[in-house]
């Protein structure tokens, strides 16, 4: 299988201990990415805050059993080398990742930038509807973006 060119979904900090995870339209929208990833066969890594316990029960029911996924913790807010390394471990495709989760303004932004600074060939996605856009209340703009990855 080439998997250089598939898109590798990454599932940020969608863990209980943050409140925002309970909000069921963004839960539902994280599941939907997943299940359509699973539906194409396509990597996922989810992503997981040191201390902030599991990720939640509903997505990894999805996950459960699923081959192309794998779990890591980081202990910042910028998970791309955890998750760099999980693609390297499970022979992951590294050309396209879709970045998903909470908080856009801190971890799912710090993440992509991560990637897209290591990977300065790569795209990477950052899918607006399945992230939690709100920072201190107030919606977020995406701003100071590297130049290969962009809001769908």
């Amino acid at each position: 299988m080439n998997t250089e060119n598939e898109a590798t979904l990454v599932v940020v900090d969608m863990q209980p201990f943050y409140a925002v995870v309970n909000n069921s339209d963004l839960l539902q929208a994280v599941e939907r990415q997943i299940l359509t990833a699973m539906a194409s066969n396509r990597p996922v890594i989810v992503v997981e805050y040191v201390g902030a316990g599991l990720t939640h029960d509903l997505l990894m029911r999805q996950l459960k059993g699923y081959p192309r996924c794998a779990t890591v913790q980081k202990h910042q807010n910028d998970g791309s080398a955890q998750v760099l390394e999980a693609c390297r471990r499970h022979g992951f495709g590294t050309q396209i990742f879709q970045v998903c989760g909470i908080y856009a303004a801190a971890c799912v932004q710090e993440t992509a930038m991560g990637l897209a600074s290591g990977l300065p060939g790569s795209t990477i996605q950052i899918l607006a509807d399945a992230c939690n856009r709100q920072a201190n209340g107030a919606p977020w703009a995406w701003s100071n973006l590297a130049v290969n990855v962009a809001v769908v």
